[in-house]
């Protein structure tokens, strides 16, 4: 059995939790992962990252982890970075994953 990779998805609740957890289905298809996700904007952003990992675990998809961040996406980004060891970074962001960032020694 594989290792689950850990991801770090960037989520905008706003544009869609459904959708969202649709592209984190369709990345976990592909191979063993574990979701963390990162939602910036700070406190005023904790019930949609709430809603989106509530779908997310209904869904049967592993969230190791919900962070809201720093309200500047790029230091919520560095900041998560920063304190986590992640295999990827990708977006999902409207049902479509991206992959941003692959760790070198995990890349194929």
């Amino acid at each position: 059995m594989s290792a689950k990779s850990r991801i770090l998805a960037l989520v905008d609740p706003d544009a869609g939790p459904a959708a969202t957890v649709a592209g984190l289905r369709r990345r976990a298809a592909e191979a063993p992962a574990s979701f963390i996700l990162l939602v910036s904007g700070g406190a005023s952003r904790i019930a949609g990252a709430e809603r989106v990992r509530a779908l997310a675990r209904a869904a049967g998809l592993d969230v190791a982890e919900t962070i809201v961040g720093d309200e500047d996406p790029f230091l919520a980004l560095g900041d998560a970075l920063h304190a986590r060891r992640v295999d990827e970074v990708m977006s999902p962001i409207g049902g479509r994953p991206e992959l941003l960032y692959e760790h070198p020694l995990t890349a194929s």
